[in-house]
């Protein structure tokens, strides 16, 4: 017979079980083939089997009860009655009866150490079960306590973004800049609450339309008459609030946004300009 070479977990194979139920008689033929070849591939794995036969032997021999002194003669009793109603027929030869020797009570011990070793089965069946209870809680505990570090860490991150946007919005000398729609989208609105001092800002959008996927909104200063790229942005971002971005321009007379390749442009397509707002002395 040919056999399949598969690789095999050799502590999760042995932590499974099968080599105690094959040892307890509790395995498929199937199931003991397996653990045959395995134990010819594995030396772990062949170690764990006489390492387990050994055990369980070792606890029958130990825990071995010599059955009661009465029930043994109360056997042999049965065994040397001869019914009434039945006389041996004279042609048969009668052998008489020589009672066994009583020098070596393990002969009697044997059976009640192959009940121990039933007993011991059982016991182990319910350990196992209880184990692998234990384990599958142990694993949902893990994937809960995995799946709440996973909120704490994105409650952390938005924790963090609240502290910052107070940052910006709290402060008394932070600006509010409405950046109205230009021709090419009139009815756009969005909002750019900047503080000179911190040179950080947030923009919120009131209306603006969807634009391609391939394409971004990008922010421009006008700082000393020249535009000054302050990033680009998704229109999602802007209708949930941006994260506080660096203003990196002083002199800053107005704000404006154009609608630029994915990725942005070094110089603002004027005519693709969306919205523009200019900064109150």
């Amino acid at each position: 017979m040919v056999y399949t070479i598969c690789v095999v977990d050799v502590k999760e194979y042995i932590e499974s079980g099968i080599i105690e139920s094959v040892v307890l008689g509790f395995a498929t033929a199937q199931e003991v083939a397996e653990v045959q070849r395995y134990a010819e591939l594995y030396p772990e794995i062949k170690a764990e089997w006489i390492a387990v036969s050994r055990s369980f032997e070792r606890e029958a021999t130990i825990h071995a009860v010599p059955p009661a002194p009465e029930l043994k003669s109360r056997i042999l009793s049965e065994i040397e009655k001869t019914p009434q109603d039945k006389p041996a027929p004279s042609e048969t030869k009668v052998i008489p009866l020589t009672q066994p020797s009583s020098s070596n009570p393990w002969k009697w011990a044997a059976a009640a150490s192959i009940v121990l070793l039933l007993g011991v089965g059982t016991l182990w069946v319910i350990n196992f079960n209880e184990v692998s209870r234990l384990k599958n809680e142990l694993r949902t505990a893990k994937e809960t306590m995995k799946s709440n570090e996973q909120e704490i860490n994105i409650l952390t991150v938005e924790q963090q973004k609240a502290v910052e946007l107070r940052k910006v919005l709290a402060q008394l000398d932070t600006k509010n800049i409405t950046m109205n729609g230009m021709p090419m989208e009139p009815t756009a609105n969005v909002h750019i609450m900047w503080n000179e001092e911190s040179k950080m800002a947030v923009m919120k959008s009131v209306s603006i339309n969807e634009i391609p996927t391939e394409m971004q909104l990008q922010l421009w200063a006008i700082a000393d008459g020249k535009p000054v790229s302050l990033g680009v942005f998704d229109v999602a971002e802007l209708e949930q609030m941006t994260d506080p971005f660096e203003v990196s321009a002083d002199n800053i007379s107005a704000f404006a946004i154009t609608i630029e390749k994915r990725g942005g442009s070094q110089t603002p397509t004027m005519e693709k300009m969306v919205v523009m707002g200019a900064v109150a002395s």
